[in-house]
């Protein structure tokens, strides 16, 4: 992300993890998921008739940048969309670029969980930060080990079957090749968290009110990384929360 080029480095990084907690509600007619982690907390309502989106809401509660909170308006394209809409056609045509990257990963959850009988699921992500023989990610759903791999920088080193595995550059392909349902689900979201918790190497949440044209190599990204929120959006201090110890709720 070339983060070291905008913060300075962390000096506690090496003593904490990264958490993230997806969780996902289905009732008559709507599906609910909601995302809280270091960085972000918010949520989503999409509303169907059982085969198609009739309505979305997002609601961003904290996030890094003034406008990341009007992301949630660009979710409204997605009514209309097949619940059953696969992965590829949904993630193309540039959609995650226009969207909150993270409002959007839920969004995509919660229509795929329309489609599965009433219900609650729990996704936990834990990312402990990257020491002298890499790091033990995991996966949980509904509070049992789904992923448990030994990571160092990109690539995998456990469980052997994956051993030299990136988690960039075709991993999504790689994912759907090798898993699926729930177990897909929970790897790609493992591999945003990985990507997430790079985050915590640098001090990223400064004093606030810093600009973003100070990444233009971002641009394009997400939604407040496109114009023209790019041109006014700015940082917001105290965003950053720290789950080494636990999420609630």
């Amino acid at each position: 992300m070339g983060l070291d080029r905008h913060f300075p480095p962390n000096p506690e990084y090496g003593r904490g993890s990264y958490r993230r907690r997806v969780r996902l509600a289905n009732a008559v007619g709507r599906a609910l998921a909601s995302v809280l982690a270091d960085y972000h907390d918010m949520r989503c309502v999409v509303e169907h008739d059982g085969t198609q989106v009739t309505g979305v809401v997002g609601d961003i509660a904290r996030a890094p940048f003034t406008t990341c909170p009007s992301a949630s308006t660009a979710l409204h394209e997605l009514v209309g969309s097949p619940l059953a809409i696969g992965r590829v056609q949904l993630y193309g045509e540039g959609r995650p670029g226009r969207n909150c990257t993270h409002l959007f990963d839920i969004a995509a959850l919660a229509m795929a969980f329309a489609l599965l009988p009433l219900g609650e699921r729990v996704f936990d992500l834990v990312v402990p930060d990257e020491v002298e023989g890499g790091s033990l990610i995991e996966a949980l759903v509904d509070g049992k080990i789904v992923h448990l791999w030994r990571v160092a920088g990109e690539t995998i080193l456990t469980p052997r079957e994956f051993e030299g595995r990136g988690l960039f550059g075709g991993f999504a392909a790689w994912a759907a090749a090798t898993f699926k349902d729930v177990e897909l689900d929970a790897a790609l979201a493992l591999q945003k968290a990985m990507f997430v918790a790079r985050g915590r190497r640098y001090l990223v949440d400064g004093q606030g009110g810093d600009s973003l044209r100070q990444q233009p190599e971002r641009i394009g990204a997400c939604f407040t990384f496109s114009e023209p929120q790019f041109s006014i959006a700015r940082s917001i201090p105290g965003y950053t929360h720290d789950f080494t110890d636990g999420l609630m709720g």
